[in-house]
């Protein structure tokens, strides 16, 4: 691309062994100062260009060496900027016309993973396919990625276990998870640390679609563009416990209930210090169950959502501080019900709707 469109975003270089070379939009990390780096074939190095006040970071002589990889020298013009660049590894997973290097199952790539760390990333790749897992732990620095909603597709090969539990510093991203038993978690969020990142992920048919526990460590979870739907018991769920904080932030949560015996709230947040902060987005009720279900001295923040269709949309007891700005109500029994267990709770509402 040419300066300008660099300028604006982030790409990543990579080298596909047959001495092309790809830049592509994608995220970034840091290190600083001027270095070149080598790109042997399947490496992936994240290169990021941007202007601050009066100086620019440039990226520049990407060549071919001997060994057929790719060099590629970054420069800055101002003294004491460099360009932001960090060496990632790539492993892909795919359902046919594996070769070697490459992997069949999430599993076996994760696992393959031993040395990962903030300046040595791992990105696994997944190309379409419906994928039957073992239970997925992300390390550290770990993060997955598919290729659509639609098309990568992960479930568990039993119906006893998680599917996928984050890690310190990790990201889903692009993929379904579905059909994960009674009791059991879609995503598990537990004590990540500094963040796990959803992004643009559909759950469904998951007891437990999303959990964010925090009972060791202050934890951070993000949540974008995230769907969840089918049966379920609980959508999203945020526990805290012996002391330490929960910040959930949520952009584009929406939720998609199937009418079910076991279902109890499309949003269960419980426990002190916990804080959830939900922007844009639809609770959809099936008319049986709360939209967001609020215990313990939590401090909940919901802005331009709708919640309809729930028996309750929203409930809060035992010392909840809520916040509600742009919500609007439509079709509930009940739109807004405080709780009477425990300490007063608080309300804040601005320019909320009821309809029907």
């Amino acid at each position: 691309p040419d300066m300008d469109t660099m300028l604006k975003s982030s790409y990543y270089l990579t080298n596909d062994g047959e001495n092309n070379i790809t830049i592509l939009p994608f995220g970034v990390q840091t290190i600083d100062g001027n270095a070149t780096y080598i790109l042997s074939p399947g490496s992936v190095v994240y290169v990021y260009v941007s202007t601050l006040d009066n100086w620019t970071v440039y990226a520049s002589a990407i060549t071919k060496t001997q060994d057929d990889a790719i060099r590629f020298t970054s420069m800055a013009t101002s003294a004491g900027f460099g360009s932001s660049v960090v060496r990632t590894n790539l492993l892909l997973v795919k359902k046919r016309n594996v070769v070697a290097g490459e992997y069949s199952t999430i599993k076996a790539a994760v696992d393959s993973i031993t040395d990962a760390s903030s300046t040595n990333r791992y990105v696994i790749s997944v190309a379409p396919g419906v994928y039957e897992e073992e239970e997925i732990t992300l390390p550290a620095y770990v993060d997955i990625v598919g290729t659509s909603l639609s098309s990568t597709i992960i479930q568990p090969d039993t119906a006893t276990h998680n599917v996928i539990n984050m890690g310190n510093t990790t990201e889903l991203s692009f993929i379904t998870i579905q059909n994960c038993g009674v009791g059991y978690i879609g995503i598990n969020c537990e004590n990540v640390g500094n963040y796990a990142q959803l992004h643009k992920v559909a759950v469904k048919d998951c007891d437990t679609a999303v959990k964010c526990v925090a009972s060791a460590l202050d934890c951070y979870v993000y949540l974008e563009h995230v769907d969840i739907m089918g049966v379920f018991k609980y959508g999203l769920e945020q526990e805290t416990a012996n002391g330490y904080n929960l910040y959930v932030n949520c952009e584009s949560l929406f939720t998609f209930p199937t009418a079910d015996v076991s279902l109890d709230s499309n949003i269960y947040v419980h426990g002190a210090l916990n804080r959830l902060k939900f922007m844009s987005g639809a609770v959809n009720g099936a008319g049986q169950e709360y939209g967001v279900r609020i215990t313990g001295a939590c401090v909940i923040s919901i802005y331009a959502v709708k919640i309809r269709g729930c028996e309750v949309g929203v409930y809060f007891e035992d010392g909840a501080n809520v916040k509600l700005t742009g919500v609007e109500f439509a079709a509930d029994s009940t739109a807004i019900l405080c709780g009477s267990p425990g300490s007063p709770p608080n309300l804040t509402s601005s320019g909320t709707l009821f309809e029907d």
